[in-house]
């Protein structure tokens, strides 16, 4: 009797092939009826993944190439152009999929009691989904070795983030391989934008820019800057988990900003004392602004606002001493010094 009834259940999951589904009521009662005999139970849950997994490797590549019901919406691969969009919308397709899959799972075992029917879901849908992860992995690859630059790359890398997270809510704690794809291709993409900013640094540190006449920042450095307010406002807008987002954000900063502290210091290297402070407040200055208008940057700012105050403190001594020798008045400035440190004063401006 049970092995009849596995074999008409098979057959009816053998039929369940469309992009959508619908699950007889008949065969949910017969699931029910299999559950107490583990091999035909299991038989039957396979067939039921095998058939769909089928039609949802088919429904993509049609989404792919063909676009929906009388070209609408219009095929993936027309936004092949674009890769945010284009990523984002095999990501979203395959998304909606894994959640309409996970839906027929639940209508096909409502009725089923035994102990680990959630680990049974989650495994199906994992075979049902694997048939997807070449063609997406081939696609994904594709862009991302094109190197589209270092904000979009860091763009792709956040979405590819964001998906795994929310697909992993829908598939749980199993293995799966849709999600180890996804893994891979952020990896990919997170380890190429890295790769694209230490070769910017690179360039940067081979050819240093002198400081301009006027001792502001030099152009590779607001250009580098404009860079890194790209990356931080395309981070600002991420929909990450905010753990996850602040991790990353200080990897970006070190990644950028510390060349560029190189860079300046190395560029009014063959500057005067004065020059020096005056081009490295300027720089630094025009790093803090561009710091400020972000999150998680207070440790930078700080750091950034100590180096201020410490290349002004210098700038004032410059000057100072500098108004005191034009005015011959250094001499006189040194004896009273003395003479106040003979009297025990710790500051002599404090008695003025």
């Amino acid at each position: 009797m049970f092995l009849c009834l596995s074999l008409v259940s098979v057959d009816e999951c053998r039929g369940l092939t469309q992009e959508t589904c619908d699950i007889p009521p008949v065969l949910s009662q017969a699931m029910e009826s299999l559950q107490d005999r583990p091999v035909l139970y299991k038989y039957t849950l396979d067939e039921f993944g095998t058939a769909r997994r089928s039609a949802v490797v088919r429904g993509f590549i049609d989404a792919l190439t063909r676009g929906g019901p009388g070209g609408t919406p219009r095929p993936i691969e027309m936004h092949s152009h674009d890769p945010m969009r284009y990523v984002g919308d095999m990501l979203a397709w395959l998304h909606q999929a894994t959640a309409s899959e996970k839906e027929h799972l639940e209508a096909l075992l409502k009725q089923v009691t035994v102990q680990g029917v959630e680990e049974n879901m989650q495994e199906v849908v994992g075979h049902i989904t694997e048939g997807v992860c070449r063609p997406l992995k081939v696609r994904i690859e594709q862009v991302i070795i094109a190197e589209p630059g270092a904000v979009l790359l860091y763009k792709l890398s956040n979405l590819l983030k964001f998906y795994h997270h929310t697909i992993s809510g829908i598939m749980g704690t199993s293995v799966s391989s849709l999600l180890m794809t996804i893994d891979e291709m952020h990896m990919l993409s997170k380890k190429m934008f890295f790769n694209s900013l230490s070769l910017h640094a690179s360039r940067l540190m081979d050819k240093v820019e002198l400081p301009p006449p006027d001792l502001g920042p030099t152009t590779s450095l607001t250009q580098t800057l404009s860079l890194l307010r790209e990356v931080l406002a395309s981070h600002d807008s991420s929909v990450l988990p905010l753990d996850a987002r602040q991790a990353d954000f200080a990897q970006v900063l070190s990644c950028i900003l510390d060349p560029l502290l190189q860079l300046c210091t190395v560029s009014a290297s063959n500057l005067g004392t004065a020059d020096m402070a005056t081009y490295m407040v300027n720089s630094l200055y025009m790093m803090k602004t561009t710091l400020a208008l972000f999150e998680f940057t207070d440790k930078r700012l700080e750091m950034l606002e100590f180096q201020i105050e410490a290349h002004l403190d210098t700038l004032i001594n410059e000057q100072a001493t500098f108004v005191l020798t034009r005015a011959a008045l250094s001499h006189i400035y040194s004896c009273v010094q003395q003479h106040t440190a003979e009297q025990g004063s710790t500051d002599y401006r404090h008695r003025c």
